[in-house]
């Protein structure tokens, strides 16, 4: 079960890193700020707008499709991604931005880094959905996005 936890924490981490460069300076639309990437859910109200745009990663459910007589195990993490920002005039423009930017952060690396070994973390990322507040948090908008993470371990490391 050990490597499972590794793996998931690698590629949690990686999306964290893979956020953290959104930037103009980088091609991006948005500019964010490290400490508004984090992996730690806050409740909406208590976020503030010197915090915007905010980037919240989370954990989210995982399916397991056991192969080779079981002993190699694909895994199909969820990773749930969350994103804020605030504007007064056009917050929807500012949110398709952000949204925008996270979907090309995401498709940089597929394989979402390397392990210790050299070995890719991941075999694929596809993004599931997107949703959105559909305009009613305004002056802010919010989106949640669901990313499928496939990986593979041994069924001997569970």
């Amino acid at each position: 079960m050990a490597t499972d936890i590794i793996k998931r924490e690698d590629i949690l981490e990686n999306i964290k890193t893979v956020f953290q460069a959104i930037d103009t300076r980088n091609d991006y639309y948005t500019n964010i700020r490290n400490s508004s990437v984090t992996r730690k859910l806050k409740p909406y109200g208590e976020v503030t707008s010197s915090e915007l745009p905010m980037l919240i990663i989370s954990d989210g459910t995982e399916i397991y499709n056991y192969e080779d007589m079981g002993k190699r195990v694909t895994n199909f993490f969820t990773v749930i991604i969350r994103g804020i920002v605030e504007d007064q005039q056009n917050p929807s423009q500012e949110l398709n931005k952000l949204i925008s930017d996270v979907k090309k952060a995401l498709t940089i690396d597929l394989r979402r880094g390397t392990d210790a070994n050299s070995r890719p973390n991941a075999s694929n990322t596809k993004l599931s959905r997107t949703d959105t507040d559909q305009g009613l948090a305004s002056p802010r908008a919010v989106f949640e996005m669901e990313v499928m993470i496939e990986y593979h371990t041994l069924d001997s490391n569970r």
